[in-house]
């Protein structure tokens, strides 16, 4: 029964975001008692933030070896695009005024990546840079699609476009610290 409350609180989250889902909303969407949410799991942060514990399509980030710019970058832009009802979740939630440290404790993939960018970096200048990367990549998902569209790029397949993003993101991280 909680399965099919994540799932269809993963379902509703990705497709409207979890500010405009209600807690009754996932209920007939599982097809279950609302109560049940209630005694189960708890308020809809308490939901959400179980949702995104859950991160089904995300691939555990400990197995690759980040070693440098471009594995950071790779690593990133792979993970990020291939859970994208968890990308969805976390950009609606973070836009819509969720506090995400209140939602998940740890970030794997984000202070993965920003452990291996202090190799090269003061860690302040690792963990902003990572911070941006993450982020624009997140936003990428959201809008760049539909910047590509009036651009009048519809047509690049991910493949062409991930080669347009991997050196920039990757000098970005390289770039000598000011």
């Amino acid at each position: 029964m909680v399965a099919a409350l994540l799932e269809a609180a993963t379902k509703l989250f990705a497709e409207v975001g979890p500010g405009v889902v209600s807690l009754r909303d996932v209920a007939k969407e599982a097809n279950v008692n609302l109560g049940l949410i209630h005694r189960y799991i708890g308020s809809k942060q308490d939901l959400l933030a179980a949702v995104l514990a859950a991160r089904p399509g995300m691939p555990p980030t400990h197995e690759v070896a980040l070693s440098s710019a471009d594995d950071i970058v790779d690593v990133i832009l792979q993970q990020i695009a291939a859970d994208a009802p968890y990308t969805r979740i976390m950009l609606r939630a973070a836009i819509e005024g969720f506090e995400l440290r209140q939602l998940q404790d740890v970030f794997p993939l984000t202070e993965r990546a920003a452990k291996s960018a202090r190799a090269g970096l003061p860690r302040r200048d690792a963990d902003v840079r990572v911070a941006l990367l993450v982020s624009a990549i997140l936003g990428w998902q959201a809008i760049g699609p539909a910047m590509l569209e009036v651009l009048k790029h519809r047509n690049l397949s991910d493949v062409e476009i991930d080669e347009a993003l991997r050196p920039a993101l990757a000098a970005f991280l390289n770039a000598e610290p000011s």
